[in-house]
């Protein structure tokens, strides 16, 4: 339930990220949906029936797109920044259930975090030290 909270509101920030001028909330909806349904999916049977959900939120946003009666390229890039989100912020989020799972896998994910705020907290550093400003 962790992970699929944290998946929506990170596929949330990315839709405020990557907005396109005119906003689809049709189009958006679906994709929240999605990025809730894969952890779930993840959950109950696994990585081959994830990727068949991708499969069909990527036709269902395209379908939606057509459907829509907006132009061709708008639609597209809006759809294509929607499968973007999910293979980019859903897919590899969903795995972090899996990792848990397995033997250390609480040791594994608690590794994986420290990494990455070490990261993001040494690049902060670095860059009030050494960064100029233009």
């Amino acid at each position: 339930m962790a992970v699929a909270a944290a998946i929506i509101l990170a596929f949330l920030e990315y839709n405020n990220l990557t907005a396109p001028a005119v906003r689809d909330r049709h189009l958006e909806t679906l994709a929240l949906a999605a990025s809730a349904a894969i952890p779930a999916v993840f959950f109950l049977s696994g990585t081959e029936d994830c990727l068949a959900l991708l499969f069909a939120a990527v036709a269902a946003f395209f379908l939606r797109g057509m459907l829509s009666g907006r132009a061709f390229r708008d639609f597209l890039v809006d759809a294509s920044l929607k499968t973007f989100g999910l293979a980019y912020i859903a897919v590899p989020l969903s795995y972090m259930i899996l990792v848990k799972d397995t033997e250390l896998g609480g040791a594994r994910l608690l590794f994986f975090f420290i990494v990455i705020w070490s990261s993001d907290t040494f690049a902060y550093i670095t860059g009030k030290a050494f960064g100029r400003h233009k």
